[in-house]
């Protein structure tokens, strides 16, 4: 039975093309984005004990606890990218296939919303530079 399959070099003659340095390098930049993640989580920290300790104020309407759902979103996303990294680096399967979807969804939603922000910045600009209220289809959500 050994004699029906010879041994070859790992991928003879398939083709096979070395990306090993390419994916050190890509998964130390995704190790990087989500350091640059942990920095802002701690940038939020550091604003919330300086609000509260009343060396500055908020803006109106704004309040420490609503930081939190902004910090959440960065714990995620330094998780998410440190994950990536980490497997990418030690060139894992499912590292690639989940770098391929995470990419395809954030340039598919960066199409839909660059002209959204292209028709609705001019507005918002405007209005803020001359000290009026911003319309109302450049508020988050359409809401004043």
């Amino acid at each position: 039975m050994a004699d029906q399959h010879p041994q070859a070099a790992p991928h003879a003659g398939t083709g096979y093309k070395d990306r090993k340095t390419g994916l050190l390098v890509g998964g130390i930049l995704l190790i990087v984005m989500g350091g640059f993640c942990i920095l802002g989580v701690f940038g939020m920290l550091f604003t919330i004990i300086v609000a509260s300790s009343g060396a500055f104020e908020l803006p109106p309407g704004q309040s420490p606890a609503a930081m939190a759902p902004g910090i959440l979103v960065y714990v995620a996303g330094a998780a998410w990218f440190i994950v990536l990294g980490v497997g990418s680096v030690r060139a894992r399967r499912w590292a690639r296939a989940l770098v391929v979807l995470s990419t395809s969804i954030l340039l598919t939603s960066a199409v839909i919303a660059m002209p959204m922000m292209l028709r609705i910045m001019p507005q918002a600009m405007g209005a803020a530079m001359q000290g009026e209220e911003v319309p109302h289809a450049a508020t988050a959500a359409g809401r004043q």
